[in-house]
């Protein structure tokens, strides 16, 4: 008799134990793995559909996932947004860049212009230097702005110095000829 005493409450113990864990586990935990799943969808910006996948969680649960949800809308919204603000900033750069360009091609043109009034001598040795800066300012922009190749800011130097090179030797070919004919 003293073992059924003693039996009786430690098996209800361990049957309300048993009963609160199975509990714990069916109605509870059961539903992170799936929260975990849904937070892995999102992060990987995955499409999400299923909303209810939590119909039947607790109101806790389906709070969370129903907030989870509406900051998952809220995330591609802000990354259309941003991938279109984006492409609107490209597009402007690369209308800002073509301007740049052609100002400084119409500004190479008036100084040919304005040397070709210029008889031959310092005068017109100061237009031809100061049209090859200008040519060499347009050239290092035309590098370190070109944006078909997809590297915008990067400057291949070679390629950069290379150009340079040959600007600067066409220059002087053109000034030492112009210095003959005088």
């Amino acid at each position: 008799r003293i073992w059924l005493i003693l039996a009786l409450p430690l098996l209800a113990t361990a049957l309300s134990l048993a009963g609160v864990w199975f509990a714990t586990q069916r109605y509870l935990l059961g539903w992170f793995p799936r929260l975990h799943g849904l937070t892995q969808r999102i992060a990987e910006e995955q499409p999400i559909n299923d909303q209810a996948e939590f119909a039947s969680a607790p109101a806790e649960i389906a709070g969370i996932a129903e907030h989870l949800h509406s900051m998952a809308g809220t995330l591609s919204f802000n990354r259309t947004a941003l991938q279109t603000a984006l492409d609107t900033q490209k597009s402007l750069t690369r209308e800002l860049n073509h301007r740049v360009r052609n100002n400084i091609q119409i500004i190479v043109s008036l100084l040919t212009m304005q040397a070709d009034r210029v008889p031959q001598g310092w005068m017109r040795h100061l237009f031809d230097q100061a049209r090859a800066r200008v040519s060499a300012i347009g050239l290092v922009h035309r590098f370190a702005y070109d944006q078909d190749n997809g590297r915008m800011g990067r400057v291949a130097v070679s390629q950069l110095l290379h150009d340079l090179c040959s600007q600067i030797r066409m220059a002087s070919r053109n000034s030492r000829s112009e210095e003959r004919r005088v």
